[in-house]
Order: structure tokens, then C-alpha cells, then sequence
């Protein structure tokens, strides 16, 4: 298995400090990092090529959104720029497209997102959908997708999220496992039962229980999330389950933090405990 670090947490840093976040990682042996497609337009592509082979480093994913009405209602514009993407990066050397599917029309107040307002019968569409767009991409450009889950997706006893496990072909799921363990449910075992389908997993840890959330808002849930091995999870667990899956050394885990201090010791405190635990 590869380590990265996702970059969320130095907002818009990431653009204007990328070669000290970079040095900074990769001091901490990390071997990439994850960052958000809007940072580097295609004209900026060349200049981060070339920091990345002077640092010694790599994109572990480009991440990217995707609106569900608007994949419903025009998905030529959808498919449209995420072509324009996948040709960025199968032009620079680039293969892994991290994909957040976003239930409302702007990104804003977590707690209004909901999956509520599709159908059942919409929500298989919208699944059929992203699986067509990742065989597209993969075939055309050599790009994956890897879906990235949140909260919304375990609605209705979890039905969005077991389509994409269950009825996809092409789409991978790059795992948030704090999202998952917010929603009562037992990361090391979904991936387990998919050792095919979990090809990227993004890992962060989580302080609290099941009965904890009954009746919490999406937001509130988002609190529980805490640092490596400050919390509840089973990361040992998690960790050994993905590295019994197949071609498990191509697979990257991702280490997360999107709120909370902006400090390097947090990201080399969660390297250190998942050198730990694979050297144990």
C-alpha cells in the first residue's frame, strides 16, 4: 500500500504554498498527495510536473465534484468536463480521479444535503450513470474514478451506496471510512466484502458511537471526526482488510483532515501510527 496526504486541510495554500506543502509531506515519507482539481488548471499542469519529479512525489488523486441534477438533467455538460480533466491528466501522467457526488445544486450547508429528493428509481439512474462515465473514462483516457462517499449515500438503509458496490462494473469507491463509521457501519468489513471494489481509501478517525448520532444533523456527525488514533475506530483493522485485498500494493490510503489546527504534526503523528501498525 502507498501513503498520501490530502491537502484539503491548507485551503487555498495549496495553490500559493505548493512546494512547501509538498517538501513537507514528503519529509514525512509520504509518497503523495490528493488535491482538489481546482487548484491546477491545465496551463499550471507543466510547472507541477515539475516540482513533483524534483520533490519526489506524486498526485495520488485529482479530486473533483460532481452535481446529481445536473448529471440527471444535462449530462453531456457533465461528461463534457469530466473528459476535459481525464485529458489534462492522461496528457501529464496521471491516473486516479477522486469524485464527490453532491445531492444539491452548490456546495454549502452540509446539513441540506439529503438524497431525499431523488427516487429510488433516480438514484439507480444516477448510479448506472457514473459507472458509464468511469468505463468511458478509463477506456478513453486511462483515468479511474473513484467514487468517494460522505454521509448522504447511507439513506434509506444505505441503498445509494450499496448500488455503487453492487451495480457498477467500471466505478471503484475511493472510501471515506470516517463517513461510514458516522453511519453505524463497519469500514474493515465493507471492504472485506469488496476486496475488488475498494481501491483508495480515505482514513481519518472518529470519536464516538452509533447511538451517539441517532438524530444528529450532518454537520454534528462531522464533529465526531478526530485525529489518527484519537478515536474509536478500529484503524488496525481497516488498515489489515485492505492489505488482504487483491493488488493491495497499488492502493493508496489517504490521510484526511479538513478542519482543526493547520499543522504538519498532525499528518506525521498519523504516518508514524500507520508505520506502527503495518510494521506490527
Amino acid at each position: 500500500m502507498k501513503f498520501a496526504a490530502h491537502a484539503v486541510l491548507f485551503g487555498e495554500k495549496i495553490k500559493t504554498n505548493t512546494e512547501e506543502i509538498m517538501q513537507q509531506f514528503k519529509d514525512m515519507n509520504y509518497q503523495g498527495m490528493e488535491v482538489g482539481f481546482r487548484f491546477f488548471p491545465a496551463e499550471d499542469m507543466p510547472e507541477l510536473v515539475e516540482l513533483l519529479n524534483r520533490v519526489g512525489m506524486t498526485i495520488s488523486g485529482f479530486h473533483t465534484l460532481v452535481f446529481f441534477n445536473q448529471l440527471i438533467t444535462n449530462e453531456v455538460e457533465v461528461q463534457s468536463q469530466l473528459e476535459k480533466q481525464a485529458g489534462i491528466m492522461q496528457e501529464f501522467g496521471f491516473s486516479n480521479l477522486i469524485m464527490s457526488g453532491i445531492p444539491s445544486n452548490e456546495m454549502g450547508d452540509l446539513n441540506k444535503m439529503t438524497m431525499e429528493q431523488f427516487t429510488k428509481t433516480q438514484q439507480k439512474e444516477l448510479v448506472e450513470k457514473l459507472d458509464d462515465l468511469a468505463k468511458l473514462l478509463k477506456s478513453k483516457y486511462n483515468v479511474q474514478i473513484f467514487y468517494h462517499n460522505h454521509c448522504w449515500e447511507f439513506e434509506q438503509e444505505a441503498y445509494f451506496f450499496n448500488k455503487l458496490l453492487q451495480e457498477t462494473s467500471s466505478l471503484k469507491l475511493g472510501m471515506d471510512v470516517g463517513w461510514v463509521a458516522v453511519e453505524g457501519y463497519n469500514p474493515a468489513q465493507i471492504i472485506k466484502e469488496n476486496p475488488d471494489k475498494i481501491g483508495y481509501l480515505h482514513l481519518r478517525d472518529c470519536n464516538t458511537n452509533e447511538e451517539d448520532l441517532v438524530g444528529k444533523s450532518v454537520s454534528e456527525k462531522s464533529l465526531s471526526f478526530t485525529d489518527l488514533d484519537e478515536g474509536t475506530l478500529p484503524i488496525q483493522d481497516i488498515i489489515k482488510a485492505l492489505e488482504a485485498t487483491p493488488k493491495s500494493q497499488e492502493k493508496w490510503i489517504v490521510i484526511e483532515y479538513e478542519k482543526g489546527e493547520v499543522s504538519y504534526e498532525r499528518y506525521q503523528k498519523a504516518y508514524d501510527s500507520l508505520e506502527k501498525i503495518l510494521k506490527g
